[in-house]
């Protein structure tokens, strides 16, 4: 059953170049420290593993439902003991079984381990869909590590150069070649860049204690290891089709299976107003000892049907349908949804892709204004400020590259998650594997 939705042909962006698609979409981006990461989390985080024990509820649920229409048998052991007036006592033993099972005329018993079993693979596919999450969470996290890093390692080069140009003003004022106005604004663009490192430190401390939370580790362990520049953004993936996202998304698949659950409740809960059949049979002993010769067995059959319930039933098969619209609107918005996610990141990474290609012409025209404008202030030909100047938006392009870069590996990180996929063995479906 597909969403009552128009299903578009294809995406707006076509990749020229397609990379080839992984099961653990983040070997794309070919980091040797990320797989191993992320293979520890998914094996560590609680957020998982609640997943799994509501996946291990599913499966319970299911078997017991699996269980109602087949036949039950019981046993009886009974004694008891009697004293008249005149202290005669009377003693008598049972031992007996009993076997029942309710025929299932209209289908309400096999509907409802049916609903049972889709539930528990629509519980399954959270679990894949949690999975998903937790993979995409981690990496981006990581990368925002390395992007501190890198914003780090860049401001204490900033530092030092800045630090360089001050000496060097200091110098050129003790010779008389320059002001002290100059030597003031270096100072200041020197604590300007000195001023960034608190933040930098702090974020780079939360997101450490992200990282490790998200491994099911504690927080304010040691820094993790991790590479020391950003990857180079993949070419895109293979991207299929729009409907492709119907069997690709975890997501889509469990609300798929919810609203085929919620049919069979319905054909449930229709069965419940029907008369139903109940056979069985008992046999046993009973007597003054389990060996007497007094032997007993029957059998029975009864018809059970509702006369007079007030409506209850029927108000149930209306509240069932009720949900099954409901879950078909659900399907439908959230494929509408991973349709959204899928083409704002391919809009996005085209739009910051150009991005980047004008900050690095940006940054290649700043070090050449800088390299004039320190030779004119070198020659006597100008004042500090246009020096300061051309530092100035060579460092702030710098930091800015490097964040742009992990921004688009943020989104194509979304990209993947939106594009779906499994990381989990396929019997998952229905047993928590190890």
């Amino acid at each position: 059953m597909n969403p009552p939705v128009e299903m578009a042909a294809a995406y707006s962006v076509a990749p020229i170049d397609k990379d080839k698609n992984y099961d653990k979409w983040w070997l794309a981006l070919d980091d040797p420290y990320l797989d191993s990461f992320i293979t520890k989390a998914l094996g560590n985080n609680f957020t998982l593993k609640q997943a799994y024990s509501r996946l291990e509820q599913a499966n319970a649920f299911r078997r017991k439902e699996a269980a109602a229409y087949k036949p039950s048998i019981t046993g009886e052991l009974s004694g008891s003991a009697r004293w008249d007036e005149d202290s005669n006592r009377t003693v008598s033993k049972g031992l007996g079984a009993s076997l029942s099972w309710e025929i299932d005329l209209w289908k309400k018993l096999s509907s409802a381990e049916r609903a049972a079993f889709l539930e528990s693979g629509a519980t399954a596919d959270d679990v894949a869909d949690t999975a998903l999450l937790l993979s995409s969470q981690l990496a981006d996290t990581y990368f925002q590590i390395i992007e501190q890093r890198r914003l780090f390692d860049v401001l204490s080069q900033q530092i030092e150069v800045s630090r360089n140009y001050l000496h060097l003003i200091k110098l050129r004022f003790s010779l008389g070649d320059a002001s002290l106005v100059d030597i003031y604004q270096q100072r200041q663009q020197l604590a300007s860049l000195r001023a960034q490192l608190p933040s930098i430190t702090s974020l780079s401390a939360t997101l450490h204690n992200r990282f490790h939370l998200l491994s099911g580790l504690s927080p304010g362990r040691a820094e993790i290891e991790s590479g020391k520049v950003l990857p180079e953004i993949p070419a895109l993936p293979e991207l299929g089709v729009p409907a492709d996202l119907l069997t690709r998304r975890p997501d889509l698949r469990a609300r798929h299976k919810k609203l085929i659950a919620a049919d069979y409740r319905v054909a449930t809960a229709v069965a419940d107003r029907l008369p139903g059949l109940r056979i069985g049979a008992t046999a046993g002993v009973q007597g003054a000892s389990l060996s007497s010769d007094y032997r007993f067995h029957s059998i029975f059959a009864e018809v059970m049907a509702p006369i007079v319930d007030w409506g209850r039933r029927k108000a149930e098969v209306r509240r069932r349908k009720a949900m099954v619209e409901e879950e078909l609107s659900r399907y439908a918005s959230a494929y509408l949804t991973a349709m959204e996610e899928v083409e704002n990141a391919l809009s996005r990474e085209k739009g910051k892709k150009e991005l980047i290609r004008h900050i690095e012409e940006q940054l290649l025209m700043a070090e050449e204004s800088l390299r004039e404008t320190r030779n004119r202030y070198m020659n006597g030909l100008s004042d500090y400020l246009p020096v300061m100047t051309a530092l100035q938006t060579k460092q702030r392009l710098e930091l800015k590259l490097i964040s742009e870069k992990r921004s688009i590996i943020s989104n194509r990180i979304l990209l993947y998650r939106a594009l779906g996929g499994s990381l989990l063995s396929d019997d998952t479906t229905l047993e928590r594997k190890g």
